[in-house]
């Protein structure tokens, strides 16, 4: 009989492990750190919103997205330029992005929900814009 080296046997008493014996911890479960390439494209897209380069703030935001893309303050920043160029369904994606990744409770999926519902409303979907605002406890604006 051959012995590979490193491996192991299990006893035949002990059952192997399954998937949901070592349940993960969603993004809601586990405290945040952005990666810092991704954060430092993120600063760098805001100098480039101040200075009026949509288009290149867009680039940084979407090559942050490709580093990182479960961080949801890259993917709101994406939402809320998308929307600042009037682009309202892709506003409403990134946006609902966002919200799926951020943690319950957590100011970005609150900033997600606000900008999905001024989406939605510049969409002309004032109901389902009313609900989001409704959730939030604020008026539709």
């Amino acid at each position: 009989m051959a012995v590979v080296g490193g491996c192991s046997v299990m006893p035949a008493n002990e059952k192997s492990p399954r998937a949901a014996d070592y349940p993960v911890s969603g993004p809601e479960h586990r405290e945040r750190v952005m990666n810092p390439a991704s954060a430092s494209l993120l600063e760098q897209s805001r100098q480039q919103q101040r200075s009026g380069n949509l288009a290149h703030a867009g680039s940084t935001l979407e090559r942050a997205v490709r580093i990182d893309p479960s961080e949801p303050a890259v993917w709101l920043a994406l939402a809320q330029l998308r929307y600042a160029e009037s682009n309202w369904v892709q506003t409403e994606q990134l946006a609902r992005k966002a919200y799926s990744l951020a943690a319950d409770g957590a100011a970005e999926r609150r900033a997600a929900q606000r900008l999905i519902a001024d989406a939605l409303l510049r969409q002309g979907r004032q109901e389902e814009a009313q609900r989001l605002r409704e959730e939030l406890g604020e008026p539709l604006r």
